[in-house]
């Protein structure tokens, strides 16, 4: 549940968790995973990554 603050806002929709899984959403974070993996596979830091200040994982040789 949106907080009463937030609910009153006249540009916020609020949805159950569910209202993100229509295929094009299901495509694109599936899509996002392999990307990030395949960042992190190459040694590099993914897109949004958290604390990617203190990113340490380089590609085994």
């Amino acid at each position: 549940m949106p907080t009463p603050e937030l609910a009153k806002l006249r540009n916020v929709i609020a949805t159950p968790h569910v209202g993100g899984l229509t295929p094009q959403a299901i495509e694109h974070q599936s899509s996002e995973t392999v990307r990030q993996v395949a960042k992190i596979v190459a040694g590099e830091v993914p897109v949004g990554a958290v604390n990617a200040e203190h990113w340490t994982r380089r590609p085994r040789l």
